[in-house]
């Protein structure tokens, strides 16, 4: 679509099923796709300068997700174009006006089907908080797979112990460090 047809389109608000824009060559950019009775969509914020873009979540729903669906088996990939060495950042961010401890501070889940097709968590990563006191604020993570069905903690790395608690339950170590050569077992 040459921009003035956009710019038209835009004036009117309405674009139809499988509009497309298209770049200076007539090559594809975006297509819209059209939902009967959609209630929910993407708003784009920009910014000044120093602040973040926002793509967001909006419409009826309470709460609305975002899915980002590579085709066949594409990734999605943070670049960081920086020529420094810090890389690229991830930041899960749990804006909390009344932080707790044992507060999940975010997951990642590592989902997939099973033998009938059905969603399945096979993995998962949690953060979570241990002590939100300002000055001294700890955080634990832990590792979860699969068992039967349900997700069983099988690592936690844990901020009281300075170390590492293997397992859950009645069978776990645990590993930890009393100084810059020591390593202590405790089953």
């Amino acid at each position: 679509i040459p921009w003035d047809v956009i710019q038209t389109r835009l004036d009117d608000s309405r674009f139809t099923d499988l509009s497309e824009i298209d770049d200076a060559n007539g090559n594809e950019m975006l297509e819209l796709d059209t939902v009967a009775a959609a209630v929910n969509y993407l708003r784009l914020a920009n910014a000044a300068t120093m602040g973040d873009v926002i793509l967001s979540a909006q419409g009826d729903d309470a709460n609305v997700d975002i899915t980002i669906r590579p085709k066949a088996t594409g990734v999605v990939t943070l670049e960081n174009t920086d020529p420094g060495a810090s890389g690229s950042f991830l930041s899960i961010y749990h804006n909390s006006a009344s932080p707790a401890a044992a507060d999940i501070v975010g997951h990642v889940d590592f989902d997939g089907n099973d033998s009938a097709i059905a969603l399945q968590t096979y993995g998962r990563i949690e953060g979570v908080i241990r002590d939100t006191t300002a000055a001294s604020t700890d955080g634990d993570i832990l590792m979860y797979v699969a068992r039967a069905n349900v997700l069983t903690l099988q690592l936690t790395l844990d901020s009281d112990l300075n170390g590492a608690i293997v397992g859950d339950g009645a069978g776990t170590a645990r590993l930890s460090s009393s100084g810059a050569t020591s390593l202590i077992i405790d089953t």
